[in-house]
């Protein structure tokens, strides 16, 4: 994946993540926050027209993760807004629908 970073294959680097996401399901029960990390990652080092695929990708899982988990957020508090987790099993139910759509 680091050598497809490097040239900017966009095809390879997206395969590449459907792969690792697919991968991980069979192997952690935390398949959606590994795979969110990874995806913020390989964002953060793409170019912009890789990145702008792999953040539809990452809409994509948050929704998914949003509607597989929904009923544990369901009676938690909205946090204040100055409180900064990056950890999206802490999130309450508005800040993890927002991320959805952002």
């Amino acid at each position: 994946m680091e050598e497809a970073i490097e040239v900017e294959k966009t095809t390879e680097i997206v395969k590449a993540s459907f792969f690792q996401l697919k991968y991980n399901q069979y192997i952690t029960e935390d398949d959606y926050v590994i795979g969110i990390n990874r995806l913020e990652g390989l964002i953060k080092k793409t170019d912009a027209r890789t990145s702008a695929i792999l953040r539809s990708i990452l809409g994509q899982i948050y929704f998914k993760y949003y509607n597989a988990n929904s009923w544990k957020y369901a009676d938690r508090t909205v946090l204040k807004d100055d409180i900064k987790s990056d950890d999206i099993r802490t999130w309450d139910l508005e800040r993890l629908a927002s991320k959805t759509i952002e």
